[in-house]
């Protein structure tokens, strides 16, 4: 007798979330749809995860709902790697991504089920969600917020709306922080993203950009609900919201930005539109570079040009080969350019508040 599929395959990337995978976990099992399996994909955790896990697995053998827990050896630094493991596992008609500390409200697999066979969309992207700070005493919320997307017509907030189909415009859009690049918004089916090999590059920051960006240049049908589904928690351990040294968040955002063309070529390979509009992935590129200098310019605004220059040089010498001190000195003096105009924007700024008064 053949194996029934489910219909949603939810993939969970772990690690060390040993105070929140259970809270994660109890709020799937509580969906009013039933027919899902849960795939947690543990990266190496060295707490308890694991073990919680498994103890779940154990507990729902038989049970209706299949929960499967594979265990990477190896920590990749990021989502990414768990993320497509989980997703080669998957067999459901849709998959969505789900992060280990945060929860869905208990109708939220039954409305992106529903919303997806009704309108026959490929992704549904979902335009608002709760958030609520971390409580490390309560691992469940007892005040919820809303967020929405920004940018969104005010005629279309309340009602389900078709994203343009036109590529072009909708890399525009996402150059322009119109989409919303978090994969825990998105219910998509699985069928796109394995025939069109959507997966997350393995780069420590900015995966979820590359993956929106493949996502909306092969998915025909995207549709945006605005019912808030999904329950994030503020948690300030996120590797995204880690305050580690700037040398070490210098590293972290400079990967992303050597490893980028590679990525983006890769992309390309596979994706009509960005062989044939080079200005394209350009501005990608150009997007990316901004972002990643801004941010390390300022991790760097209460440094020292020296102090920058020895970062550049310890962290990316290895990268930069011969040219390593002349990268490491321009770096530096790039720093200090940014802090020269930043003090003469402020001065402009006072001077043109003082004439306005006048």
């Amino acid at each position: 007798m053949e194996q029934k599929l489910p219909a949603i395959s939810v993939v969970i990337p772990m690690y060390n979330a040993e105070k929140f995978i259970a809270p994660c976990l109890e709020s799937l099992f509580a969906q009013t749809f039933r027919d899902f399996e849960v795939i947690v994909v543990d990266h190496a955790s060295t707490d308890n995860s694991y073990n919680i896990v498994e103890n779940y697995v154990q507990k729902l053998a038989g049970g209706g709902i299949e929960l499967h827990l594979l265990r990477l050896k190896k920590n990749f630094g990021n989502p990414c790697v768990p993320r497509n493991r989980g997703l080669n596992l998957s067999r459901g008609k849709y998959v969505y991504f789900m992060d280990s500390d945060d929860l869905l409200m208990n109708n939220a697999l039954a409305e992106l089920f529903t919303t997806a066979e009704t309108y026959e969309a490929d992704v549904v992207c979902m335009r608002k969600h709760f958030v609520f700070d971390i409580e490390a005493d309560k691992p469940f919320p007892t005040k919820l917020k809303i967020v929405a997307c920004p940018y969104i017509q005010p005629e279309l907030a309340e009602i389900p709306s078709w994203e343009n189909e036109n590529p072009a415009e909708r890399m525009t859009d996402l150059f322009r922080g119109k989409f919303v690049v978090m994969p825990w918004l998105k219910f998509s089916r699985r069928e796109l993203l394995i025939e069109n090999e959507i997966y997350f590059p393995r780069v420590y920051a900015n995966e979820d950009n590359f993956w929106t960006m493949q996502l909306i240049l092969h998915a025909k049908r995207m549709l945006i609900i605005p019912t808030p589904l999904y329950i994030c928690r503020e948690n300030k351990n996120s590797i995204t919201r880690n305050k580690n040294s700037a040398a070490e968040h210098i590293r972290f955002i400079m990967y992303s930005i050597l490893t980028g063309p590679k990525n983006m070529n890769l992309v390309a390979e596979k994706t009509e539109f960005l062989e044939k509009n080079p200005q394209y992935r350009y501005a990608w590129m150009g997007n990316l570079a901004s972002w990643g200098f801004n941010t390390i310019f300022k991790d760097c605004a209460n440094l020292q040009p020296y102090e920058v220059y020895k970062i550049f040089l310890e962290q990316f010498g290895e990268e930069t080969g011969e040219h390593a001190e002349l990268v490491a000195y321009l770096c530096s003096l790039i720093n200090t350019q940014q802090k020269m105009l930043a003090v003469a924007n402020g001065r402009i700024a006072e001077l043109e508040k003082k004439l306005a008064e006048r």
